[in-house]
């Protein structure tokens, strides 16, 4: 009988373990009261156990047992208790950071009030920089554009006159140092100069004099010195004009207009020469170009010598010199309007 209870409370203490772990497992949990009582199902094994013996069993496990709360409780519970943690450090936080914040605050007043009067010496300094500098560069400002106004203003004629004053002026204080040593100052002027340098300055002279003017002789020698002073500027080019006459010494067109070889003599044509220019002979674009910028030339200085009359030929002379031209002008402008019928009168002899 001993056996089989110590087997029946083995047996009915694993049931109840299992009972505990399916609860625990299971997703739907069931609160267990005090007063409640389990009943066990009876078993079909060969070793049955008495009713009454599980029945007193299962209440001293009950009374032995406390009722676990559930899962959701424990969740809630937890929950809780971190939210009063996170408000307790927000508020420990908050203090902490108060503390630092008025205590920068006092710093900061009490570096303000020590670095104003540093900023301030420092601003002072940099103003009166800035303001030398502003006053500095207006005055190179100010020379500047006067060199360019003075620059722009001077025209070639007086940049001219200028450097020959100042060669005059080397040239004058060369000579006066020469005669100090007691040397010929021509001289030693004429050993500087080159030969080529010589030869230029005949040539120079000798042109002046081609170009004076001896006063009027014939046509024919005005015709010449023109045809010579238009032709003084044109460059010829010989090595084209060698080609043309190797082409026209080999081949020359005839009437029929088959081409025969004739000498070199027939491209050189004197005065007496019968033949005339074909269309081989034609000038080139860069020839005719030439020829009307020497027009154009000729023109603006035709119009630079004409000069405007003192006088119209067609206009009625009431003066004798330019004097009393200008003064009749004059009284033209102030009294014509009340001497026109008189002077008109006069005119036609019907004058009282």
């Amino acid at each position: 009988m001993a056996g089989k209870r110590s087997r029946t409370s083995t047996k009915s203490s694993n049931a109840i373990l299992e009972m505990d772990q399916n609860s625990k497992k299971a997703p739907v949990h069931v609160q267990v009261n005090q007063q409640s009582t389990t009943q066990l199902e009876p078993s079909n094994t060969a070793d049955e156990v008495d009713q009454p013996y599980l029945a007193k069993k299962s209440k001293a496990a009950d009374k032995t047992k406390k009722p676990s709360p559930t899962k959701h409780n424990r969740t809630n519970k937890n929950n809780l208790c971190l939210d009063e943690t996170v408000s307790l450090l927000d508020n420990q936080q908050a203090d902490s950071a108060s503390s630092p914040m008025v205590q920068n605050d006092d710093a900061l007043q009490s570096n303000d009030t020590q670095g104003s009067s540093s900023n301030k010496a420092d601003m002072l300094s940099r103003f009166s920089k800035l303001k030398s500098m502003r006053i500095e560069s207006q005055k190179l400002n100010r020379k500047e554009v006067h060199f360019e106004f003075s620059r722009h203003k001077q025209t070639s004629k007086e940049s001219m006159a200028h450097e020959r004053k100042l060669k005059e002026a080397q040239e004058l204080q060369a000579k006066t140092a020469a005669e100090a040593t007691n040397t010929d100052y021509d001289r030693v002027k004429n050993l500087t100069y080159t030969i080529d340098d010589v030869e230029r300055w005949e040539e120079k002279l000798s042109q002046k004099e081609a170009r004076k003017d001896h006063g009027f002789s014939d046509y024919a020698q005005i015709a010449a010195k023109k045809y010579s002073k238009m032709i003084a500027d044109i460059k010829p080019d010989l090595t084209k004009y060698r080609q043309q006459a190797n082409i026209a010494s080999m081949t020359h067109g005839s009437s029929d207009g088959t081409q025969e070889i004739v000498s070199e003599d027939a491209f050189y044509r004197s005065a007496h020469s019968l033949s005339y220019a074909n269309h081989s002979a034609a000038p080139d674009e860069l020839a005719v170009d030439r020829l009307v910028k020497d027009i154009e030339k000729q023109r603006a200085q035709r119009g630079q010598f004409s000069r405007r009359r003192a006088f119209d030929d067609e206009d009625e002379v009431t003066y004798i010199n330019e004097r009393n031209m200008r003064f009749n002008k004059k009284i033209s402008r102030a009294y014509d309007k009340y001497t026109a019928d008189i002077k008109a009168n006069f005119e036609r002899g019907t004058a009282l």
